[in-house]
């Protein structure tokens, strides 16, 4: 959280955070439970957007300078269905 917040823009000092969890999924799903507003990347919150199962509370996103990245080794070019995936 006090990371999203400097990035928009507000002063992130005085945020102590209620509930901690070490796995992206239970955060979504305490979510989905009405136990509180998570952060979510938009890769993997967009569908339950779409669904309406959770809803954005601000309209704010950020933009961080983070990736997710695929390593393979150059075998798996050798397999199509590898290859598809590296090549996308």
């Amino acid at each position: 959280w006090p990371e999203w917040v400097e990035l928009a823009g507000g002063d992130a000092g005085d945020i102590k955070p209620n509930i901690v969890f070490n796995d992206y999924q239970l955060t979504l799903q305490a979510a989905l439970a009405g136990e509180g507003i998570a952060l979510g990347w938009s890769l993997t919150a967009q569908q339950l957007l779409n669904n309406r199962l959770l809803v954005k509370p601000l309209p704010t996103q950020i933009q961080t300078d983070r990736a997710f990245f695929l390593l393979a080794s150059e075998d798996a070019s050798k397999n199509k269905r590898c290859k598809v995936l590296v090549d996308w």
